[in-house]
Parts: structure tokens; C-alpha cells; sequence
């Protein structure tokens, strides 16, 4: 503070009064861009729980109508079929193995309509919880691609919020199709440890790994962008650790509030 007495009239007095404006000048811009760029977060992190929001209600739709329109039609031409080939005389052997043919291609395709219904939404994520959900799912992968799974859920006595599990799902999807995609890897480990005042995914894997500038590179990018995104929508941290030849590592640590944990 400036003596009352004083007079400022020397070159340095300005000087030193001048550079000081410039500075607290500084000071109150950089403090506007600070608060700027929170709110800008807050704004995003809000947008981007709102595009996952709308995509699982799309999702939830789709997958129905998938189960419910086309499944029944399927099966009501599949019933269809059988009437007709049951109307048909002794000398039609030919025209009964083509409606044979038909119902086994309906069949097929009546599986391949259900399988991507539950990859959109599966039931028994919502009428049952995660647990059932990730075993059903995770057991079928493991069928089909031959990869070892170990998975496991700790302190999951009650369900939580059906957001909660429906992240912790994609989650889980997004890790695995990783590892399959880009890893070539022949062990696959999934833990989810709920414990206040956190839950704790883990994921890890055997393969190849990848040099961790690699992240932001569309090959692995896209999804462990999502993954981290998903995260930071119910206010998780997400850490990565990769190396060449030394496999990968996710883990995710999800803020578990007293409302969620009961």
C-alpha cells in the first residue's frame, strides 16, 4: 500500500505501478479462464452422460424390438413351414427337404437375432444384476474364442445403481474386446471389488501389450477412450499401464457414494 504522504512522481514509481497492474491484470484473466475451463468440463462431462444415456435407451429399444418383432416373426414363418410340410403328400420329399433347409436357415438366423439383441442390452443385466450378466457373457466369449477368462465380484452382496451397472457392463465389454481385438492374448482376468468408498475394476490381460503413446492412436484409442469416458461420467479415475510384451493393464477406481452402497 502506497504511504499517503508519498508522492508519485519518479519514473519508477509508474513503473513499479504499472508492471503491478499488469500482473494483478494477469492474475484476474487467468483466474476467469481457470473458472472457464471447469465450467467447460462440468458441461462436457454432463453432454457426455447424456450421449451414453440416450445410447443405452437406444440401445434398450432396439434390442427389444429385435427379440420381440423379428424373433416372433421368425417364428411365426418357422411354424409356418411346418404346417405346410405337414400338408404335403409322400411324393414331395423333394419340396419337404427345401422347407427343412429353410427352417434350419430361420434357426440360425433366429440365433444370430437374439445373440445381437443381448449384445445391445441384455436381459439379465436388468432383471437380474451384473454378476449373472458378465458370467453369461463372459462364458460365451470364452466359448467361442477359445481365450482362458478368469473373472470374479467382491463385496456385491446387494445390487447398486442400474447406471453403476450398466458403466461397469460397458466397461467390461470394452476391456475384453481389447484384449481379443489387439492383444493376442491367451489370459484374460476381470475383477470388480466394491468396497466404500470406491468400486475397483481390473482388468488385465497376457498379450503383446502396446508402447503406451499408443493410447490416443485410433488402433487402441477408440476404445479405452470410451472406456475413460464412461469413468469420468459417475466420476472415476481411469489409470493404464502397457509395455511391449508385458501385457495390459486397466484399472478404474469409481467413487461409491453411501446412497449407492445400500
Amino acid at each position: 500500500m502506497v504511504p499517503p504522504k508519498r508522492d508519485l512522481t519518479t519514473g519508477q514509481d509508474y513503473h513499479l505501478l504499472g508492471s503491478l497492474g499488469n500482473f494483478l491484470g494477469g492474475a484476474i484473466e487467468n483466474t476467469r479462464l481457470l473458472q472457464a475451463v471447469r465450467e467447460n468440463r462440468e458441461d462436457l462431462k454432463r453432454l457426455t452422460a447424456k450421449l451414453f444415456h440416450s445410447q443405452e435407451e437406444e440401445r434398450r429399444r432396439i434390442a427389444r424390438e429385435l427379440h420381440d418383432e423379428a424373433g416372433q416373426a421368425l417364428t411365426g414363418i418357422n411354424f409356418t413351414l411346418e404346417t405346410i410340410a405337414k400338408g404335403l403328400s409322400t411324393e414331395s420329399d423333394n419340396v419337404k427337404e427345401l422347407i427343412a433347409d429353410a427352417k434350419k436357415q430361420i434357426n440360425r438366423t433366429y440365433q444370430e437375432v437374439r445373440r445381437m439383441s443381448y449384445s445391445l442390452h441384455p436381459a439379465l443385466l436388468t432383471d437380474l444384476g451384473l454378476e449373472p450378466a458378465l458370467e453369461s457373457y463372459l462364458s460365451s466369449v470364452s466359448k467361442h474364442s477359445g481365450l482362458d477368462i478368469d473373472f470374479k465380484m467382491v463385496g456385491f452382496e446387494d445390487r447398486v445403481d442400474p447406471a453403476i451397472e450398466t458403466v461397469l457392463y460397458r466397461l467390461s465389454q470394452e476391456a475384453l474386446t481389447n484384449a481379443l481385438k489387439h492383444s493376442r492374448a491367451k489370459h484374460f482376468r476381470l475383477s470388480i471389488i466394491k468396497g466404500y468408498p470406491q468400486i475397483i475394476f481390473l482388468a488385465e490381460d497376457d498379450g503383446i501389450g502396446f508402447v503406451s503413446g499408443e493410447f490416443d492412436q485410433p488402433k487402441h484409442g477408440l476404445g479405452l477412450l470410451s472406456m475413460k469416458e464412461r469413468a469420468a461420467m459417475l466420476g472415476g479415475n481411469f489409470s493404464l499401464r502397457a509395455s511391449p510384451g508385458q501385457g495390459t493393464r486397466i484399472r478404474i477406481e469409481i467413487p461409491l457414494t453411501e446412497e449407492t452402497s445400500d
